[in-house]
């Protein structure tokens, strides 16, 4: 396991990250994330959770998680610097190591209580594995 070169709240401003991308039709279209993906539950007071590419496999990234139906989840990529200039660097990320098989590599994105920011963040996103949706 390797472990990212940052200290807990440093700001990353370069790679990628990913996001997972829930198993329904309404965080999925056409191929794509929705910018449902991107949108903060009011739990998580705006951040989004997302881990590091390269200190993470895909398929980890998209199975090792608490939830049941991890196993369908999919899995998309941000560059984060692209990602920055996009949204006028609204959209920032944190390193945050938390417990777990994969806290090691968890961050934390800011600025994504925008409408506009989630949808271009959708935009931007590359698909790096394709949730497997319910019927």
């Amino acid at each position: 396991m390797r472990f990212p070169p940052y200290a807990d709240g440093d700001e990353i401003r370069e790679g990628q990250i990913y996001r997972r991308i829930l198993p329904d039709a309404g965080h999925f279209v056409e191929g794509k994330p929705t910018f449902a993906v991107f949108r903060p539950r009011w739990i998580d007071r705006g951040k989004l959770s997302a881990l590091l590419k390269g200190y993470v496999s895909v398929d980890d990234a998209a199975t090792k998680h608490r939830a049941r139906e991890a196993h369908n989840f999919g899995l998309c990529e941000i560059d984060i610097s692209r990602a920055r200039q996009a949204t006028s660097d609204l959209f920032r990320v944190f390193y945050s190591p938390t417990g777990g098989p994969l806290g090691h590599a968890h961050v934390v994105a800011q600025g994504c209580n925008l409408e506009e920011v989630q949808s271009m963040l959708a935009e931007l996103a590359e698909v790096a594995l394709p949730p497997k949706l319910k019927d």
